[in-house]
């Protein structure tokens, strides 16, 4: 019976997308100007911009590592935004958006790659005019991810800052990096490496270190299965 649940809930999640998509779904041509060049996309794309003919990427399916955006700019002062990912192709001296799953803006209000970048923030990711913490900027950072990469633990961190000082270097702030959650999307220390992450803090407070966590906007594994509605099937994953 829960099989049969589970099949009917992703049948019924199937023909929901179908039909979004097609109902979303937009495309549009954009004829470019004589010396325009394009960027954006996938950050680990950036080696290849400006791109040229042929080349296309789908942001939907891929987004080359997790770095990407569905924003691109040019150096003659236009811009193509969505809040939804779609995909780009340049063929001659055009470029072709598909399978948008969004609603398309593109500005041409600007004259430069500078005027285009400007103005997509101000219109869809306007700065909070908030300052981050000047220690970011009067301090030194320090990242464990260099001594231990995927084994965060409280004894080797503890150990990093006080030969960070023994070695002549200042105290400042210190990022624990990845790995120091039980999974993406739970934002507590795990247990079998950090017996008292309080106590921890503490102690990193008390050599002169302010510290942060590298976090994830992912969501961890009591969320990876759901029905339709959006509940968690809790008796699989959670």
């Amino acid at each position: 019976m829960l099989i049969r649940t589970i099949v009917n809930s992703v049948l019924l999640t199937c023909l929901l997308c179908a039909g979004t998509l097609s109902l979303f779904a937009q495309n549009k041509t954009i004829q470019i100007k004589a010396g325009e060049s394009w960027y954006g996309g996938a950050v680990n794309e950036a080696h290849l911009a400006p791109f040229k003919t042929g080349y296309s990427l789908n942001l939907l399916a891929d987004t080359r590592g997790n770095q990407a955006v569905p924003l691109l700019v040019s150096t003659k002062g236009r811009f193509v935004w969505s809040e939804e990912p779609f995909k780009f192709s340049f063929i001659g001296k055009q470029l072709i958006i598909t399978d948008a799953l969004g609603a398309l803006t593109i500005d041409s209000a600007g004259k430069t790659l500078k005027d285009a970048v400007e103005n997509a923030g101000k219109r869809f990711f306007p700065a909070k005019q908030k300052l981050p913490d000047t220690l970011l900027f009067s301090s030194p950072q320090y990242n464990t991810w260099i001594e231990l990469v995927y084994n965060q633990n409280q004894k080797d961190i503890i150990k990093y800052a006080k030969d960070i000082l023994a070695n002549g270097f200042p105290a400042g702030v210190l990022m624990i990096d990845d790995n120091w959650g039980d999974y993406y999307g739970r934002f507590d220390f795990r247990k079998d490496r950090f017996t008292d992450a309080a106590a921890m803090v503490d102690t990193l407070h008390q050599l002169g270190f302010n510290h942060e966590e590298f976090t994830y906007h992912f969501q961890g594994r009591p969320f990876r299965l759901t029905d339709v509605a959006g509940n968690v099937i809790t008796d699989i994953v959670a």
